[in-house]
């Protein structure tokens, strides 16, 4: 019997989540990606649906799992959905911020940095090629949506991982834009030296 109820209430969570993810996107069916400079839109969309088709996979699994590991494979199923249910508010967050207009872009002129001022909880990411920071005042750390990928740090020639504090008065490059690096300000105000193109996602 305890089994059989865990089954049902994986399915139901199961079932909830999935009922979120049609939500989410009819919220931004007037969206035209051909005139919105933000690339990475069109990524949040992309890793909306592989979620949902990962939770339609999982409720087809839920139904075929054999008896000899049944208590396992609902640990584990049980652990995934939970994992996805947190990634799919988090998107739906940065989906929300970009629709309701909370991202501006803007870039350096020529070859020269431009210093700017952030407030508490902005993201700047690098658009199309790479973008150079250095921090002037104030804290950030490093955003990535790799585990694998980081920020370099030119200054110590090491690599920030997602998390990692960003370093005062140190040169930071973002390799490439629209790949979901950037930097998050921790401070109530930073300033930074930029070169190159980007855009913030306030905080």
């Amino acid at each position: 019997m305890k089994t059989k109820f865990r089954i049902i209430s994986v399915a139901a969570a199961l079932a909830v989540t999935i009922s979120l993810c049609p939500f989410i996107f009819a919220a931004d069916s007037d969206y035209d990606s051909s005139t919105d400079p933000l690339i990475s839109y069109s990524y949040l969309e992309e890793r909306l649906s592989e979620l949902q088709e990962e939770i339609e996979s999982l409720q087809s699994e839920i139904l075929s799992v054999d008896n000899s590991s049944l208590e396992t494979r609902l640990t584990e199923l049980e652990s995934r959905i939970s994992d996805i249910e947190s990634e799919i508010s988090e998107l739906a967050a940065q989906l929300a911020k970009i629709d309701s207009g909370s991202s501006s872009s803007s870039s350096s002129s020529g070859s020269d940095f431009v210093e700017v001022q952030f407030t508490k909880g902005d993201i700047i990411y690098a658009t199309g090629g790479a973008l150079e920071l250095v921090l002037r005042s104030g804290s950030a750390v490093v955003v990535s949506s790799s585990s694998t990928l980081g920020l370099c740090d030119m200054s110590l020639g090491i690599d920030i991982m997602n998390g990692g504090l960003v370093v005062y008065n140190h040169l930071l490059l973002i390799p490439k834009g629209d790949d979901e690096r950037g930097i998050k300000i921790t401070s109530s105000t930073a300033s930074i030296m930029l070169r190159g193109s980007y855009y913030v996602v306030e905080g």
